[in-house]
């Protein structure tokens, strides 16, 4: 037993016996993910796979516990049990929208976020490395790489009055995404 900073007292699954690396959220429902609070991993932290071909509209967004966030408009690819790639939606409705509450990576020390189209409304925060990442063909989990074919749509700079996307450690600061110190 311990305790979960979102759920108080919580027991460990005893069908497991060992933490997880990384957990795998897959959507399969054709809605799109709706975040409005914090995600926690309970135990040891692991990295975070979220995957949905319809799109994410975050408002307010964070979470607790997770080495390595991944969000993704796509759905995954596997061989021998473990993530190779995802294949990401070509359809522009299936963006990735960070709404005015933002997102808050503050203890996540990488964070990727790959659609076909990404807007920003609001603020993103993460503690070390952060990756924006358009393409509308495949991205690959192991590389980083997203491959596109020639429609690939722009980066949605609405609200944004600077952005500056090169960086080293402690560069990334404009008035929607912020390098957290510590």
């Amino acid at each position: 037993m311990g305790t979960s900073q979102l759920g108080g007292a919580v027991y460990g699954n005893p069908n497991l016996n060992q933490n997880a690396d990384i957990i795998l959220n897959e959507v399969g429902s054709t809605n799109r993910s709706v975040l409005n609070g914090a995600l926690e991993v309970f135990g040891k932290n692991a990295a975070v796979v979220i995957a949905n071909p319809n799109g994410f509209d975050c408002n307010g967004c964070s979470f607790i516990n997770t080495s390595k966030l991944t969000m993704v408009s796509g759905q995954s690819r596997m061989s021998d049990g473990a993530i190779t790639g995802f294949k990401i939606n070509n359809d522009l409705t299936s963006d990735f929208i960070i709404h005015e509450l933002g997102l808050y990576a503050n203890n996540t020390n990488d964070v990727d976020i790959i659609s076909r189209a990404i807007k920003l409304r609001g603020e993103l925060q993460a503690k070390q490395d952060l990756a924006l990442k358009q393409g509308n063909d495949y991205y690959d989990y192991t590389t980083g790489e997203v491959k596109s074919n020639t429609n690939a749509a722009p980066l949605s700079l609405a609200l944004i009055s600077h952005i500056y996307l090169i960086s080293q450690q402690a560069a990334l600061n404009s008035s929607l995404l912020k390098k957290v110190q510590g």
